[in-house]
């Protein structure tokens, strides 16, 4: 392997830990406002009891009222992977009323998909 096709597979990997990251720290502080500053003009946004596509604020409203309700004591990304253009993560975040698995689907630096499914 030359030396250029291994930085590019380093900088690739690193790119795709470093958005993961990211979003993991807005999670892990509750961070909404960071969080969604990532989120495309229109995202799904799966929660028990609703599960629709919203505009980047509604999204972010509804997330910050989740938030309020279910208080974080733990995420870790369990999983990442790449299909196609897109990077997704899975994880898991426990709460004060339970556990929920965790979906984050990427295009770029974009979230198009955030799913919380609880376990």
């Amino acid at each position: 392997m030359s030396v250029s096709m291994l930085l590019i597979l380093i900088s690739t990997t690193s790119a795709q830990t470093d958005v993961f990251d990211t979003f993991a720290k807005n999670i892990k502080t509750s961070n909404v406002s960071a969080l969604s500053s990532s989120f495309n003009t229109t995202i799904e946004l799966g929660l028990p009891n609703n599960d629709d596509a919203y505009s980047k604020s509604q999204a972010e409203m509804i997330l910050k009222d989740f938030f309020s309700k279910n208080i974080l004591s733990s995420f870790t990304i369990d999983h990442k992977g790449t299909s196609g253009n897109s990077k997704f993560a899975n994880g898991t975040l426990e709460t004060n009323t339970g556990r929920y698995k965790v979906y984050i689907l990427v295009k770029g630096n974009i979230i198009y998909e955030l799913r919380f499914d609880k376990q």
